[in-house]
């Protein structure tokens, strides 16, 4: 039992160094496939769902519009990032990729045009 919760642990650890990879790089959205990638290998949970709420509530509280900041982390350099926004840019880059697996799961549509806009 303990291999099956290091085997996920692991997964779960580089998922998250490959993730962070993509997005240190200015303008990911070149990276469109490794996007789709990740996103297809992002297992939602419950706890996502309710910190993602709450960190919308945050954002609304700034006067920050969620998809315009997401679009920006996908855009911008780390630094010149959390320069412009003061927000932690890890936990953006984390929420940015609820916020896409969700998207893809209710409207394809919408998660296609989002990941189009530059």
């Amino acid at each position: 039992m303990d291999n099956i919760i290091d085997f996920i642990s692991l997964k779960k650890k580089k998922q998250e160094e490959q993730m962070l990879k993509l997005f240190r790089k200015a303008n990911s959205f070149q990276n469109r496939e490794q996007i789709d990638k990740l996103v297809d290998d992002k297992k939602l949970t419950v706890e996502d769902h309710k910190n993602f709420l709450a960190f919308l509530g945050f954002l609304n509280e700034k006067g920050i519009e969620p998809t315009g900041l997401f679009k920006s982390v996908l855009k911008m350099s780390k630094h010149r990032f959390e320069q412009q926004y003061a927000v932690n840019w890890h936990a953006v880059v984390e929420y940015c990729m609820i916020f896409l697996a969700i998207l893809k799961e209710k409207d394809q549509r919408q998660y296609d045009l989002f990941l189009s806009e530059r």
